[in-house]
């Protein structure tokens, strides 16, 4: 008799999960967790913008049987932490969660930055340190 493997789960794709409350700070982690995936996994990283530009056709609806679109195992990847966090910004800003930031980052502090993520710089975490020590929380 053969020894079958238990099988635990799978999920009614057709519901939705209702009534859940989470912590806006998993927006953050949803971030970071995007960050590593492009320094560290994501082998070339000027493919992003085409990959972004799929998630928006998702989004947007302009996918279908008829208009299919194919996601490679990494982009699946990448979709799936990168809608779950619009998800988490879109109910964060419909229910006032959101803080106005100011900033005195400049668009060479972030391409600095990515460039030293790019090239795995020792630097990128220092880079990173400055930007965040830039952005205050507004005076209201």
């Amino acid at each position: 008799m053969a020894d079958y493997l238990k099988a635990t789960h799978t999920y009614d794709f057709e519901k939705n999960i209702k009534d859940l409350e989470i912590n806006p700070g998993f927006i953050l982690g949803l971030d970071a967790i995007i960050m590593f995936y492009i320094s560290n996994i994501i082998k070339d990283p000027s493919t992003l913008p085409v990959t972004f530009k799929k998630f928006e056709k998702i989004i947007s609806g302009d996918v279908s049987e008829e208009n299919p679109l194919e996601l490679d195992y990494l982009e699946r990847h990448m979709y799936t932490l990168f809608a779950l966090q619009q998800l988490l910004k879109a109910k964060a800003k419909e229910q006032n969660l959101e803080i106005e930031l100011e900033s005195k980052v400049t668009k060479e502090d972030i391409t600095s930055y990515m460039r030293s993520i790019m090239d795995n710089a020792d630097d990128a975490e220092e880079k990173l340190k400055k930007i965040e020590s830039l952005i205050k929380t507004k005076s209201s």
